[in-house]
């Protein structure tokens, strides 16, 4: 609900998207205006404030399906309200292809990684391997949502298993050492 169309629209959408990693975001500021106007020899100023409200809403690929079913001004109050719906299986459908396509995007990355000689550059790419299962997860926490058995889609590897194949790596593969010169070294 809100004063205007827009605002009761996207307080709408702000409901359905608390189900969802969404960013939305809330902006409310003052603008202030001064003009100096000189004729002739006299000057007249004039000062406008006007306080600004501005609704942002980073809507993700997943929110497409979202469309604004009903609008209902409450005559009593002027409150216009908005009841926003979310078509599951385009969700669902959507969620599950950038699922997919994030998976395709990690089995590669896990082949170039094993392939890689340079250590610095294998552990780039297991560290953005790891970023982008955890990037997963969280769509598939979002395919919950909209999923009607709640059920999330199965991932090819394991998350817990590359944390650990990381640390295994800085630990066996990467030696620190440190060498100190002059008059204090000893």
């Amino acid at each position: 609900s809100g004063k205007t169309r827009d605002a009761a629209e996207n307080q709408a959408r702000a409901s359905i998207a608390r189900n969802f990693k969404i960013e939305i975001n809330a902006t409310t500021g003052v603008v202030s205006t001064e003009t100096l106007t000189r004729k002739d020899e006299t000057t007249t100023g004039e000062s406008q404030e006007k306080t600004v409200s501005d609704v942002e809403v980073g809507v993700r690929k997943t929110m497409e399906g979202l469309e604004i079913a009903e609008v209902y001004e409450d005559p009593s109050t002027g409150t216009i309200h908005a009841l926003a719906v979310l078509k599951r299986s385009k969700a669902q459908a959507i969620l599950e292809d950038e699922i997919q396509g994030l998976d395709t995007e990690i089995v590669s990355l896990g082949k170039e990684a094993d392939a890689a000689t340079d250590k610095i550059e294998k552990l780039r790419l297991m560290l953005r391997r790891k970023t982008l299962m955890v990037s997963r997860d969280e769509l598939n926490a979002d395919y919950r949502v909209v999923d009607p058995a709640s059920q999330s889609v199965p991932a090819p590897f394991s998350l817990e298993k590359e944390r650990s194949r990381i640390a295994s790596f800085l630990k066996n593969q990467f030696l620190v050492g440190v060498t100190a010169t002059g008059e204090e070294s000893s």
